[in-house]
């Protein structure tokens, strides 16, 4: 199955986008995108981010970065090939350790612009029992976010052994 795992992390740099082929515990990597936050973007999710704030900036911006992920998604997409699901992780805006966490970016916008089904909101399960952890969606975003992680090595390699010729 083709899946596109979305991130964005507490760096606020912007959404990556990893295309995979997923069969069985064989995982490939299909293509990798970045696409840079605004400089207003990242203003706005540090002022909802661990603070107090208005609910409808919170609302907003979780329909706001919803659209975001989508446009990133269909960028991958046309360079990389459809997919048959979405995992996104969301944008990260409140956590405290095991007890509570809230990240945003709205997966019902997501799907709706894109067509494909969205999973999302991993952070929340991982603060259930183990059992719920255990989730195959969960696995199926932690098989994204590796294939995320190397990608971005990929590219530093890249750029590494082009600069030191």
């Amino acid at each position: 199955m083709r899946v596109a795992g979305v991130m964005s992390g507490t760096s606020l740099d912007g959404i990556d986008v990893a295309i995979v082929e997923i069969a069985g515990r064989h995982l490939e990597t299909i293509g990798f995108q970045s696409t840079p936050y605004s400089a207003a973007t990242r203003a706005a999710i540090l002022a909802v981010s661990d603070t107090a704030t208005q609910t409808s900036a919170i609302s907003r911006l979780n329909f706001q970065l919803g659209e975001l992920y989508a446009r990133a998604v269909l960028r991958a997409v046309r360079s990389f090939g459809a997919v048959r699901l979405i995992g996104c992780h969301g944008q990260t805006i409140y956590h405290e350790g095991a007890s509570n966490t809230l990240q945003i970016g709205e997966a019902a916008v997501i799907a709706e612009r894109t067509g494909v089904p969205v999973v999302s909101n991993f952070r929340a399960r991982a603060t259930s029992p183990p059992v719920a952890r255990a989730h195959r969606w969960c696995r199926t975003w932690i098989t994204c976010s590796s294939a995320i992680a190397r990608a971005r090595a990929l590219r530093s390699i890249s750029a590494e052994s082009l600069t030191s010729r």
